[in-house]
């Protein structure tokens, strides 16, 4: 063990992170039979959690019955003999299982409800309190109650209909209602959460938006009335000589061009020439004009001054300016988020409920005002041990929260550990921060308690995957360095260029110690692979590169077959959904089209698992529309569509099915294409709470005799089961419920299905495979076109930006 009592271990993929954290906690567990209960392992996700628990049981089962490569280790730190160390296992073993409840290894967000549980008296909460996981829900129910005042809430009808008008511009749908849902996502998360309360005061005052709009416009207005106003007494001279902006030098693009275009309202930086003209009057005319004499006199008359006027002001004015044109091109979005606040903090008052977005907030509250004792005393549990996982992802208010915790335990001269990888911090994952563990943790325990641990050793990968991964990673660095100082240089402002320059070693120091040896020996023809291939943006029969990539992954899967991969083995990367579906498509249809018999190309994703993707899923929801609204002709045409196309799979025409379902005279054609029972009961079925309605769907229809469509069906009923639980049972509420949150839900399949997984890079986090293909590796290393992303600005300083602490700002 550590001669101090705080490790970091910085790691990489495939160094090994879940080896050491579970040898680690074996050491402490050795101590005695029941020392397990002292330590607390915490992880991100309840999927990490069970692999933790499961790898720990096996190791200590392993070396009870057959031996296991960690024994000697153990060994030499616990002082026991090769027999000692099996009866101890099995000690440890029988404990835990007879005392699984003590087992904790547990998710972060598992704990911190534990601990809000404990304090529910203290906090404030009613004795029924439930805290809520769905946020998702919560926002569509909020959302909702914010809309029903469109036309009576003034204000909000005009940041609705400004948003609106914003995405037409755009080019993007003017149906704000999804593009409203992402943006009140900004108020789950924690920087959001820093300033909730300050935003809630202003959405309680109606008239201080509307007030500092207009401040703001001010701003804008005296800056551009005074440079127009400059722009037209300088035509005004120019006109006087006779003259026009094509006799000075340089044209539109000289310095009466630059004036002219002041007076039109095109604000734009004067550049470096037209900076020169303010000061050399002899500028303004090339020595070979017939007319340079008028021209040097019109300038002497004012222009140069004018000019240099114009100049001045501008760069006095263009912060403010330019700020005023930022805040109220996105402020409206600001008074909708003070709205969406307002009525989620009704929400929870209403409903009694906690938001697991506010956990880490209201145990903040807690633990700093709180004695570390009395925290244990409330939870039921002593805990001596603190092992933190993927730290990386861990927030500044989580690591508040546990830092108490872990200095408490230090005090006690007891082991503690986290381990992360600062790489990984990039996704800003629920508020991760990249500065946290790279210097953050060591600051806040200290140095002389710290003890910085690098795992550079790769078990997971070959020698010329390793190599690669080297290679790029200190390409990248030197990249990344090289244009950030480049774009840092261009920042007026000196202080803010210093502070970015700050921010950049920190990246750079990120991924200063990236490289790794690859800790397993292979034979040359076992060393992998790594492999470019480089398309035009388009070829001779006008194929875009995109296509061009796609009629390559075929061939590639069926090589991979050829060297004898199972089809589980390879993961296709990419980064939209968008980009998922197309890959998707694509090897659906391949094998119809041009596949080899020899070879398989089934592949699943999040896309292909959505439950509306299924066809039983689609003929259910449009059979209970129709029940709902038996007149609705479109559904009864969906209706008939599904059932025949792809359930009953009969030779009825796609024409004599929208014929009939769509006439309202052949209804009892229309009738005959479905089993007579259905109609029959249609009454009856209505009135039916919607589990057992669906239920009898299922056997009037025979759909639970399609083997392929019964995970499906499987996953549509346990979606209903839940809506259930918490929703009002009737058609219309489901209905409303599926087509905002059910129809995002998905079917889980077994890890063992063999298929090709098609995925986002974001979702690949923390998985490995075999053989990776990453079809359209294009992105660039700023923010994605069409993504928007909101920056939350904050110190303002001089008026009228002062009065408001956080301004949003948009950046895309």
């Amino acid at each position: 063990m550590s001669e101090k009592p705080f490790v970091i271990y910085r790691s990489s993929a495939g160094s090994g992170k879940t080896y050491t954290l579970t040898k680690e906690y074996l050491k402490l567990a050795f101590k005695h039979p029941e020392y397990f209960r002292h330590i607390l392992a915490v992880t991100f996700t309840n999927k990490a959690t069970r692999e933790m628990k499961h790898r720990i049981i096996s190791v200590l089962n392993e070396i009870a019955e057959n031996g296991h490569p960690l024994e000697e280790e153990l060994q030499e730190h616990t002082g026991l003999s090769n027999l000692q160390l099996k009866e101890r296992s099995r000690e440890i073993l029988e404990t835990i299982l007879h005392n699984y409840s003590y087992f904790s290894i547990s998710t972060i967000d598992s704990f911190f409800q534990r601990v809000i549980r404990a304090f529910a008296r203290e906090m404030g909460l009613q004795g029924g309190f439930r805290i809520e996981l769905d946020t998702e829900q919560v926002l569509t129910e909020v959302i909702n109650k914010v809309l029903l005042e469109v036309g009576q809430n003034e204000n909000l009808t005009k940041w609705l209909i400004k948003f609106a008008e914003t995405r037409v511009d755009d080019g993007k749908a003017w149906d704000t209602r999804r593009e409203i849902g992402n943006l009140a996502k900004e108020i789950f998360k924690e920087q959001f959460k820093t300033f909730e309360n300050d935003v809630l005061t202003i959405a309680r005052d109606k008239k201080f938006i509307p007030g500092f709009l207009e401040e703001l416009r001010q701003v804008k207005v005296r800056f551009e009335d005074k440079l127009r106003q400059i722009g037209n007494e300088s035509m005004a001279i120019i006109r006087k000589h006779q003259l026009d902006v094509t006799d000075f030098a340089h044209k539109e693009g000289g310095p009466a061009g630059y004036l002219e275009k002041l007076s039109s309202g095109h604000f734009n930086f004067p550049g470096i020439r037209v900076e020169t003209s303010a000061l050399d009057p002899g500028s303004w005319s090339s020595k070979s004009n017939p007319i340079r004499a008028r021209v040097l006199a019109a300038a002497e008359d004012g222009l140069v001054r004018l000019l240099a006027e114009a100049v001045a002001y501008y760069k006095e004015h263009q912060m403010e300016y330019e700020s005023a044109s930022e805040v109220l091109r996105y402020l409206y979005t600001f008074g909708i988020l003070t709205d969406l606040t307002a009525k989620l903090q009704e929400y929870r008052d209403e409903n009694e409920v906690m938001l697991i977005s506010d956990a880490a907030v209201f145990l903040k509250q807690i633990i700093a005002d709180t004695d570390v004792p009395f925290i244990y005393e409330k939870v039921g549990s002593r805990y001596r041990h603190y092992l933190i996982d993927e730290f990386q992802d861990t927030s500044g208010f989580q690591w508040d929260n546990f830092r108490p915790l872990v200095e408490n335990s230090l005090a006690e001269q007891n082991f503690n550990l986290v381990v992360g990888d600062v790489k990984q911090s990039i996704y800003r994952w629920r508020g991760g921060d990249l500065e946290l563990l790279l210097t953050g943790i060591e600051g806040d325990i200290g140095a002389e308690r710290t003890d910085n641990r690098d795992l550079t050793q790769n078990w997971r990968s070959r020698q010329n995957i390793v190599d690669f991964n080297n290679s790029l990673f200190r390409f990248a660095r030197e990249l990344f360095t090289q244009q950030a100082k480049d774009k840092i240089s261009e920042v007026i402002d000196k202080k803010s260029r210093e502070e970015l320059l700050e921010k950049t070693k920190i990246i750079e120091n990120g991924y200063a110690e990236v490289i790794q040896e690859c800790a397993r020996k292979f034979d040359e023809d076992q060393s992998g692979l790594v492999r470019f291939q480089f398309f035009p943006w388009a070829d001779e029969n006008d194929i875009d590169w995109k296509n061009n990539a796609l009629l390559q992954i075929p061939g590639m899967v069926e090589e991979l077959q050829d060297q004898k991969y199972d089809l589980k083995d390879v993961a296709i990367l990419v980064r939209t959904r968008a980009e998922g579906r197309a890959v998707v498509d694509h090897l659906l249809n391949y094998p119809s089209a041009k596949g080899n018999g020899s070879y398989r190309y089934d592949v699943i994703s999040s896309e292909s698992l959505y439950l509306e993707n299924s066809s039983v899923t689609r003929f259910l929801i449009a059979t209970l529309k129709y029940i709902y609204k038996p007149d609705d002709f479109i559904q009864r045409v969906h209706m008939a569509y599904e059932y025949h196309r792809y359930i009953h799979r009969d030779n009825t025409t796609l024409n004599s099915l929208f014929a009939i379902s769509s006439s309202k005279n052949r209804d009892e054609e229309f009738r005959e294409l479905f089993p007579v029972e259905f109609f029959e009961q249609v009454p009856q079925l209505r009135k039916l709470p919607v589990y057992q309605l669906m239920e009898n769907l299922i056997r009037i229809f025979g759909l639970d005799q399609f083997e392929e469509e019964r995970a499906y069906l499987q996953g549509f009923l346990d979606a209903v089961f839940d809506f259930t639980k918490t929703e009002n049972d009737d058609i219309l509420s489901f209905l409303s419920w599926w087509e905002v949150l059910g129809r995002e839900r998905t079917v889980i399949v077994s890890e063992d299905q063999d298929a090709i997984r098609v995925m986002t890079i974001h979702m690949a986090k923390g998985l490995q495979f075999k053989a990776v293909l990453v079809p359209f590796c294009d992105w660039g290393m700023d923010n994605l076109q069409g993504w928007d992303s909101i920056l939350w600005s904050h110190n303002h300083k001089g008026a009228p930006f002062e009065k408001v602490p956080y301004l949003p700002l948009n950046y895309n």
